[in-house]
């Protein structure tokens, strides 16, 4: 019996001991880190010491980061896992990066910024606390004190591999082909309307576009073909009709494909002559006009693509063309009908 308590006081003396070693920092410490990390990668030591220079030196009592990574190699390079707590609020973050020592350079910011956002300097004294010569390893941190800083002569640029690659973001090579071709195009266009005219008309003209990201902006001009319209009795009149047009065109590309609906604005110049009565007299009208439709281009081979457009015009007032002591000869349609193709050089 006597031997009871010695053996009670080891086993107590251990248990002490395992919750030392399984907490990595204490309390006031003011940053406290671990990692994981493939061999080759910075200290967890050395990422401590990072944030605190980035911080000036300068730590807040009472103020406390934690912070916990797990490192692994990707075939480009390496990513980390972080998880952060302050004041009792977890956070986690995905970063990848190049090499170990960004990855390193990356955390040590995060650290720091967590800890106080308006305290990270923006020319932190002295050299870097990580490089690639840091020992590599799995492991805790013990409570790291502030380094006192070097003079302000011995301070050297701060590395400019810090900013990690996001994950999230891929260019247009990474997309396999889809996404919004950036540019300018310039198109010839050959157009039909049905309602404008006493009867259906071709007309020609171009248009000259910029792309921007998911938006087309386009100007575009058209002439049409002379149409005439004859009553009963030989009276009539002969029209002209050439319209001007500007219209956005959101849409998407999935190369070598894109679709668009298109809205915009239309105005233009209608003019219609008499003939058959005793006095024929010339008179002119403004065309304005609200333009919906739809847009599909397919580039066929180098800069070059073809394009069909399907869409209506509503005119805002539709002018009605009449002949004295004859009657009304034509009036536009509420609604015309349009459609247009085309070749356009991007650029």
């Amino acid at each position: 019996m006597p031997s009871r308590g010695p053996r009670a006081f080891g086993a107590l003396s251990l248990a002490l001991a395992t919750f030392a070693f399984a907490t990595p920092a204490l309390a006031d410490d003011p940053i406290s880190f671990t990692w994981q990390t493939p061999a080759g990668c910075p200290a967890a030591e050395a990422v401590v010491r990072e944030s605190i220079r980035l911080l000036g030196g300068k730590t807040k009592e009472g103020r406390n980061v934690a912070g916990e990574a797990v490192v692994e190699k990707t075939a480009d390079g390496f990513r980390v896992r972080l998880t952060t707590r302050i004041d009792g609020e977890q956070g986690s973050r995905e970063l990848d990066g190049a090499t170990c020592t960004s990855i390193a350079n990356a955390v040590a910011l995060i650290l720091a910024l967590s800890y106080d956002p308006n305290g990270v300097v923006a020319d932190p004294a002295g050299p870097s606390e990580i490089g690639p010569s840091d020992t590599p390893g799995t492991g805790t941190t013990a409570p790291v004190e502030p380094k006192k800083q070097p003079p302000a002569s011995n301070r050297t640029e701060p590395p400019k591999d810090r900013e990690p690659k996001d994950s999230s973001k891929t260019s247009d090579s990474d997309s396999d082909g889809e996404g919004s071709w950036l540019g300018g195009a310039v198109a010839a266009l050959v157009s039909a309307d049905i309602g404008a005219l006493p009867v259906p008309t071709v007309g020609f003209g171009g248009a000259a576009g910029l792309q921007l990201a998911w938006m087309r902006i386009e100007l575009a001009g058209r002439y049409w073909l002379p149409q005439s319209e004859t009553l009963e009795g030989g009276a009539g009149g002969n029209f002209e009709f050439a319209t001007g047009e500007l219209r956005g065109c959101p849409g998407y590309t999935w190369k070598p494909v894109t679709v668009g609906g298109c809205a915009g604005v239309e105005l233009g110049r209608m003019a219609a002559e008499g003939f058959g009565v005793d006095r024929a007299e010339e008179a002119s009208a403004l065309w304005a006009a609200a333009r919906l439709g739809g847009l599909v281009s397919v580039q066929v081979v180098g800069p070059l693509a073809l394009r069909l457009d399907l869409g209506v015009s509503i005119p805002f007032d539709r002018p009605r063309w009449v002949l004295d002591r004859v009657g009304l000869v034509d009036q536009p349609a509420p609604v015309t009908a349009r459609g247009e193709t085309g070749a356009e050089l991007r650029f």
